[in-house]
């Protein structure tokens, strides 16, 4: 009957409201993401509150004040003054850890007048003041004494005297510990050699410059190894993550300074190292896990990786959906957009079920299996709104590209739903960028070639500690002692800190 709608029109007019009010809230939630980006970001600025009346200004269901109302800030001004003084609250109270298992060393004061008659007085409880103290860094000399002996009765045969101790440096004055230290200073500190050289000095001690040098070169030599050994352990995986960042370094006679890459290649559930090479192109990747590498492989957009799959066909890629995100935020950045901010609220939904997996510690079959019933649908519905969304902006906006760029590798970025293992961005490979970043921005550039590689051998040392919960500067001392002499590969693959991790593991449960 004309007038009466029909069920199949009430479904559709039903499905747009539904859609729109979808979209007002999705603007909504873009709002407020960009507020929060805006108030406590790294690009944080002060926000007058006109602007806020602005920017909340078109969405629906706003109240307004009554003309009696009392303004928010007179009514935060009040509580604040009928708060009592001396009971402000504290949302959250930095704490130190770690007292507990501190050396203590106890001073007991006596007063003046019991230590003039102390029979006058008996003890009677204490009082207890604690403070937190440290003792200053110092040299000393380890001097090892080799006492000789002689056999009384065959006096004619040469003396006896115990082998002298190995030393990291082979005629050298350091020890393990100051050479771990030197290492720790430089590569987690970040702290160039002349600044070290000037604390030293404060110590008392003058080191000369290119003496720290030297001994900073000798040491990785030593550790190069054990470096070696992870990488072999790593590439027996059959999933890696691969990043790489750009460092400049120092070109003899040319006074500039040339741009290089640190390449980290990393397996989500073992080890990880890092790379060092001039170049980025396919031959530096060929160079780094081989020409014949079989698995997965994720990593961001670079042409390099689908260069290197065409040629192997043992390799499939994985994308990173961080790397897609990022477009879609920047869209937000340079204003509200609804389309982008449905996206994004799409991928913080699955965002949000790897959140839940990884704290309820799913093992890769759950990871599958939780994927499949809550995350698969997700990926469908994020690929079927940037397909609709896509005709809708122009290529060359931001909109666009970003669109261009996630549809382009949404089929690879989908392939995480295929296997509980694979990880859902790459971010892993990129964490492990940062210290690198870190530490430029203190000692600026490589200071040769050669010393990029000398950092790719520490980095992959440290980085590999920190994944495995193994003391840094303790486990750099440990391998300086042992590894002096040493040239079995099983024993020399027994020092990585995964397998040290293991072995601690395994005693662990035996006691």
């Amino acid at each position: 009957m004309h007038g009466i709608e029909t069920l199949e029109e009430k479904c559709i007019r039903q499905g747009a409201e539904l859609d729109a009010a979808n979209a007002k809230i999705a603007l909504l939630e873009a709002k407020l993401d960009h507020l929060i980006r805006r108030l406590f970001g790294s690009k944080s600025e002060k926000i007058d509150p006109a602007q806020l009346e602005l920017l909340f200004a078109d969405i629906p269901g706003k109240p307004e004040a009554s003309p009696g109302a009392t303004a928010p800030e007179e009514v935060a001004s009040d509580a604040a003054e009928q708060q009592p003084a001396g009971k402000k609250r504290c949302a959250h109270r930095s704490r130190i850890t770690g007292l507990d298992r501190l050396p203590v060393e106890t001073t007991e004061v006596i007063p003046d007048l019991v230590a003039a008659d102390p029979d006058a007085f008996e003890r009677c409880g204490e009082e207890v003041t604690e403070l937190l103290d440290i003792t200053p860094a110092k040299f000393f000399k380890r001097r090892i004494v080799r006492i000789k002996f002689r056999r009384k009765l065959q006096r004619h045969l040469p003396p006896i005297v115990a082998p002298a101790p190995a030393t990291p440096l082979v005629g050298g004055l350091p020890a393990a510990g100051l050479l771990a230290h030197l290492l720790v200073g430089k590569y987690i500190d970040h702290l160039p050699i002349y600044r070290q050289e000037k604390i030293f000095l404060r110590y008392g001690v003058g080191i000369p410059r290119d003496m720290i040098v030297h001994w900073l070169h000798q040491s990785i030599n030593l550790l190069e190894p054990v470096a070696q050994a992870i990488r072999a352990q790593t590439l027996a995986s059959s999933y890696l993550q691969i990043d790489e960042t750009p460092v400049r370094y120092l070109v003899p006679g040319s006074g500039k300074a040339s741009r290089g890459y640190m390449w980290v290649a990393s397996d989500p559930q073992g080890g990880l190292f890092y790379h060092w090479g001039v170049g980025r192109g396919c031959e530096q990747l060929i160079e780094i896990i081989g020409r014949n590498f079989s698995g997965d492989i994720q990593c961001d957009g670079y042409v390099v990786y689908k260069t290197y799959a065409k040629t192997n066909a043992l390799v499939k890629l994985l994308a990173c959906l961080a790397h897609i995100r990022r477009n879609f935020v920047e869209v937000l950045d340079a204003g509200p957009d609804p389309d982008a901010a449905l996206i994004l609220s799409l991928i913080g939904e699955l965002y949000g079920i790897e959140a839940d997996l990884r704290t309820a510690g799913a093992t890769p079959a759950l990871r599958y299996s939780q994927r499949a019933q809550r995350s698969a649908a997700i990926v469908g519905r994020i690929r079927e709104v940037m397909e609709v969304t896509q005709a809708k902006h122009r290529p060359a906006s931001l909109m666009g590209k970003a669109l261009f760029y996630g549809l382009g590798h949404w089929a690879s970025l989908a392939r995480y739903l295929e296997d509980g293992h694979f990880e859902i961005d790459n971010n892993l490979a990129e964490n492990a960028v940062r210290p690198l970043k870190l530490g430029a921005k203190n000692w600026l550039f490589f200071g040769s070639r050669h010393a990029g590689h000398n950092a790719a051998v520490i980095y992959t040392l440290v980085e590999n500690c920190r994944r495995h919960g193994i003391p840094v500067e303790e486990y750099l001392c440990e391998l300086l002692t042992r590894l002096p002499g040493e040239t079995d590969p099983e024993i020399i693959a027994s020092l990585t800190p995964a397998r040290k991790a293991a072995a601690r593991r395994e005693k662990s449960a035996a006691a």
